[in-house]
């Protein structure tokens, strides 16, 4: 890929209105409209309405099972710690094509002992729901 200077024309990053519908609620979300059933898994994990979210995806629209609402998730505790030489590996991954050709995408990574879930975003708080639904998709546990 070649290198984008400062001056060059970017591209326009890719927004969509999704909808999520929970509980005779409605939620607009603006995000990047790849990923979306891990978006809402992801959300609803993240935001605590649920442990085991059920996700119905209709084209932009999504219907969210949540079973309950929990306000505050309890704290987690590592189950492993890495070394900081080890996180290092990974900051490179950060750096996508997405973003270099438009300066407006965010990524999350996710890693594991042997493995790593990458996603992006428009939204920072997107790409790390991305991340967290594709975990929760992968089997990760996270309580």
């Amino acid at each position: 890929m070649e290198i984008i200077q400062i001056g060059d024309p970017l591209e326009i990053a890719r927004e969509i209105e999704l909808k999520i519908k929970m509980n005779n609620k409605e939620i607009i979300l603006p995000c990047t409209p790849e990923n979306l059933e891990e978006l809402v898994i992801g959300f609803a994990i993240s935001e605590g309405l649920s442990k085991n979210p059920k996700v119905i995806l209709n084209g932009y629209t999504v219907i969210l099972e949540a079973e309950r609402y929990t306000p505050l998730l309890p704290r987690i505790t590592p189950k492993i710690k890495f070394k900081i030489d080890y996180v290092k590996r990974f900051i490179g991954l950060l750096d996508t094509d997405y973003y270099k050709k438009t300066r407006a995408y965010h990524t999350a990574i996710i890693v594991s002992e042997d493995e790593y879930l990458r996603a992006y975003d428009v939204g920072r708080h997107n790409s790390i729901d991305k991340a967290i639904g594709l975990a929760y998709k992968r089997g990760f546990e996270f309580l």
